[in-house]
C-alpha cells in the first residue's frame, strides 16, 4: 500500500518537513507502481494538478513495502502539510463499507400518520435537488388532500460526541451533524472556504419543510 503526504503551502523555514511513517502494512496497491507518476503528474489534468489543491504543492508517494519514492514533487521542501487525514478516513471507509455503500437520507412516517421524520444518515453532501426529491417522495406517500396538517421532526442520532471540531469556533467548520445540506455552507459554493450554518440539521429540516408545502403537504 502506497502512502500519500500531500502539502500546501510553504512552512517556517525552521520547521523541517515530517519524515514518512517507518513502519506500515503492506497491502497490495490499487494502482501499479510503474503508474504512480502518470496518475499523478501534470500537464494532463491528473491528482497534483487539480485546482482544488492551489498553486503551492508538494506531493511524495512511497510504497511502505520498500520505502521506494515512487513519485515526488518538492518532496524535500519543508512545508506546512495539508489535512491528509481525510485519505486515511476515505480508505477506512472504503476498507468497512466498500465502494458501492451510499449514505442514506430517510423519512420515517409515524404509526398514526401523523409524524413525518427527517432522518440523517451522515451525508453532508445532500443537496437542495435531493431534499426536493425527498419531499416529492413524501408527499405521494401521505396521499390525502394535503389539508391535513403533518408534524415534521428531524433525527441527527447516528453521530454522538463533540459536535465542534476540536479547533472551536470557525466560520469555515460547521457542527458535525449526521442532518446536513450542501455542508452547512450559507453560500452557492461548492469548493473552498465558506461561512457555515450554526445549526445545519435545523436548516436541513426547515428547508425539507418548505419543500413538503411545496409538495402540497
Amino acid at each position: 500500500m502506497a502512502y500519500i503526504t500531500v502539502a500546501g503551502s510553504p512552512a517556517p523555514p525552521n520547521r523541517p518537513p515530517a519524515p514518512p511513517p517507518s513502519s506500515a502494512r503492506s497491502t497490495p496497491s490499487p494502482v501499479p507502481p510503474r503508474r504512480i507518476p502518470r496518475v499523478c503528474a501534470p500537464p494532463s489534468p491528473r491528482l497534483i494538478a487539480t485546482p482544488e489543491l492551489g498553486t503551492q504543492v508538494a506531493a511524495s508517494v512511497v510504497d511502505t513495502a520498500t520505502g521506494e519514492q515512487l513519485y515526488g514533487r518538492g518532496a524535500a521542501t519543508p512545508m506546512t502539510p495539508a489535512s491528509t487525514v481525510k485519505i486515511a478516513t476515505a480508505v477506512a471507509a472504503l476498507s468497512a463499507l466498500g465502494p458501492d455503500h451510499r449514505i442514506a437520507t430517510t423519512v420515517r412516517l409515524s404509526e398514526d400518520g401523523r409524524t413525518l421524520t427527517l432522518v440523517g444518515g451522515g451525508d453532508p453532501t445532500l443537496d437542495p435537488a435531493a431534499l426536493r426529491s425527498l419531499a416529492t417522495t413524501a408527499a405521494k406517500a401521505l396521499g390525502g388532500d394535503g389539508e391535513d396538517p403533518v408534524r415534521l421532526a428531524y433525527d441527527t442520532s447516528r453521530y454522538t460526541g463533540p459536535v465542534r471540531h476540536p479547533i472551536g469556533k470557525n466560520p469555515n467548520i460547521a457542527p458535525v451533524t449526521a442532518l446536513m445540506v450542501d455542508e452547512g455552507r450559507l453560500d452557492d459554493s461548492d469548493r473552498g472556504p465558506a461561512d457555515r450554518s450554526k445549526d445545519p440539521a435545523g436548516d436541513a429540516a426547515r428547508a425539507f419543510a418548505a419543500e413538503l408545502t411545496a409538495a402540497g403537504v
